[in-house]
C-alpha cells in the first residue's frame, strides 16, 4: 500500500511509499502505480510543503518503512510551536534496492590460511562468514545476475575461502577485473565530470594502482566489497535521475503554486534525490525550495564550482542554480559517523594512487581529495560552517546558501550502529528542526 499510517511513541504519523527498482522504474502495487495515488491525495489536500525524502544504503522494504517512521516522528516532534505561516506538511518517501554491501565474511575451506590486517582482514567484523556459495547468490543479486558475473565471482570467492590474497592468485585478479567490465555493461558508468568516478575509469582501464598499491593486493572480498560500493553508488544515481526526477516534477506540477517542494536524502539517497532535482540537467518549472543532506554518502566536491583544482565542477554543482534549488542547501556532518568516515574512503581506495601521487591526496592539509560530505561536508561551494546548537526555532537559513551542520553533538550513538557507528543515528529533534528551518526560511 502506497500510504502507510502507524504510530511511533503513540504519536499517528503517515506518509507515502513510492518503490522504484534498480534501473529507476516504478514498481507496481496490486496493479497501480503508488505515484498516480500520491499524485491525486496531494491534489485532494491542503498541504503547504511536500517533502520527498529518500533512505540509504541498507534500505530493504522494511528497513525503509522503520528509518522512515523514525525520521517522520522526529521531525514532528520538532514542530514549532508557532511558524511563520501555514505549515501543512506532505510526506513522499521512495524506495529503491540499496543493499550497499553484502557479506564481509567467507566460510574458511579446509585449507584456508588465516590471514590479518596488513591483507585487509577486518579485526572488528564479527558477522558471522558464509558459503561461497551463498555469497556468490548475494553479491550476483546487488551487482547483477548474468553467467559472467556468476563466473568471476565463484573464482573471487573460491580465493577468499583459502585465503589466498590477490597478489597471489591470478585468476582471482582476472576475474575481479572481468567483473568490474560485466557490471559496468549491465548499468552505464557515472558521468565523468565527478572525479572520483573519472579515477575509477582509469582503474578500470589498467591506468592506476588498486587498493594502495602496485596493482590489486591483498583479499579478493575487499576489492569485491569495493565495487559492491561503487555499483551503490551507481545504482542511486541512476535511480535518481531515471525514476525519482520523474516523480519529483510530478509532484511539483501536482503542488503548483499552491505548495512548496523540498527533498531530503540520507546517505547514498543523497545521491538520489541530489539526481532526482537534476534530472537530464534542464531547469524544471518548478524548483525545490530546500535541500538536507543528512550525513551524505556523496563526494564533497559534488557541488564545487571546482573539483579539487581541476577545472571541472562537481557532478551536482547546478543545483546551486536557484532555477533548481532556490532555497538553503543543508547538509550534516559527524566524526562518530564511523560508516563515512572510514569506510567511504575505504571504498573509494581503488581510485586513491592514480598517475599523480600520494600529493593530491590532501587540499591545504585539511581537505581530501576523496571523502564524504557527511564527514567533510560540501567543499568549494562557498558554505557556512555551523554547529547544529547555534540552529534554533527562529534560525533564517539564506535562500542560496550551502550551511554544513556540524552534528557531532546529536549524530552520536555508535553503540547502536554496530560497524557504521552513529551513520543511521539522524532522528532527532534537532535534525528534524534542521528540515523544519530549511523549509521556513524559503517565505
Amino acid at each position: 500500500m502506497a500510504l502507510v499510517r502507524t504510530q511511533v511513541d503513540g504519536r499517528n504519523i503517515e506518509y507515502w511509499l513510492v518503490e522504484f527498482d534498480k534501473d529507476g522504474n516504478e514498481k507496481f502495487d496490486s496493479g497501480v502505480l503508488a505515484s498516480t495515488e500520491v499524485k491525486e491525495a496531494l491534489h485532494a489536500s491542503t498541504a503547504t510543503d511536500v517533502f520527498l525524502i529518500s533512505h540509504g544504503w541498507h534500505g530493504d522494504w522494511e528497513g525503509a518503512q522503520a528509518q522512515y517512521n523514525a525520521w517522520v516522528a522526529a521531525f514532528l516532534d520538532a514542530a514549532p510551536t508557532e511558524a511563520s505561516r501555514p505549515f501543512r506538511p506532505f510526506v513522499v518517501g521512495v524506495h529503491w534496492p540499496s543493499l550497499a554491501f553484502a557479506p564481509t565474511r567467507i566460510e574458511r575451506n579446509s585449507k584456508g590460511k588465516t590471514l590479518g590486517s596488513k591483507d585487509g582482514e577486518d579485526p572488528d567484523d564479527t558477522s558471522t562468514p558464509v558459503s561461497v556459495e551463498d555469497a556468490v547468490d548475494a553479491y550476483a543479486s546487488l551487482l547483477g545476475d548474468t553467467p559472467a558475473t556468476r563466473r568471476a565471482l565463484k573464482t573471487i570467492l573460491d580465493a577468499e575461502a583459502a585465503g589466498t590474497v590477490l597478489e597471489k592468485s591470478q585468476p582471482a585478479r582476472d576475474a575481479l577485473r572481468d567483473l568490474t567490465r560485466a557490471i559496468n555493461l549491465e548499468e552505464p558508468p557515472l558521468p565523468s565530470d565527478d572525479d572520483e568516478d573519472i579515477a575509477l575509469a582509469g582503474i578500470i582501464e589498467g591506468r592506476g594502482k588498486v587498493l594502495g598499491g602496485p596493482g590489486l593486493i591483498g583479499l579478493p572480498l575487499l576489492g569485491l566489497r569495493q565495487l559492491s560500493f561503487w555499483k551503490m553508488k551507481q545504482r542511486a544515481y541512476t535511480v535518481g535521475t531515471a525514476g525519482v526526477s520523474l516523480l519529483l516534477r510530478e509532484l511539483q506540477d501536482a503542488a503548483g503554486d499552491e505548495a512548496r517542494v523540498h527533498v531530503m536524502g540520507h546517505s547514498f539517497g543523497c545521491i538520489v534525490v541530489s539526481g532526482a532535482v537534476l534530472g537530464d540537467g534542464t531547469p524544471p518549472e518548478h524548483p525545490v525550495r530546500s535541500m538536507v543532506l543528512m550525513q551524505g554518502a556523496l563526494s564533497l566536491w559534488a557541488f564545487a564550482d571546482d573539483a579539487f583544482g581541476t577545472g571541472r565542477p562537481g557532478r551536482f554543482r547546478q543545483l546551486r542554480d536557484p532555477r533548481f534549488v532556490d532555497g538553503p542547501i543543508v547538509t550534516s556532518q559527524s566524526k562518530y559517523d564511523y560508516a563515512l568516515g572510514k569506510f567511504y574512503p575505504a571504498g573509494v581506495r581503488v581510485a586513491a594512487w592514480i598517475p599523480g601521487g600520494a600529493e593530491h591526496l590532501v587540499l591545504g592539509g585539511k581537505v581530501p581529495k576523496w571523502g564524504a560530505v557527511g564527514t567533510f561536508g560540501l567543499q568549494g561551494a562557498s558554505a557556512d560552517h555551523v554547529k547544529i546548537a547555534q540552529v534554533a526555532p527562529d534560525t533564517h537559513l539564506a535562500a542560496g546558501a550551502v550551511y554544513n551542520i556540524n552534528s557531532n553533538t546529536v549524530i552520536d550513538d555508535t553503540e547502536s550502529g554496530g560497524w557504521g557507528g552513529a551513520h543511521n543515528d539522524i532522528a532527532h529533534r534537532e535534525t528534524g528542526q534542521l528540515v523544519w528551518r530549511a523549509a521556513l526560511s524559503n517565505p
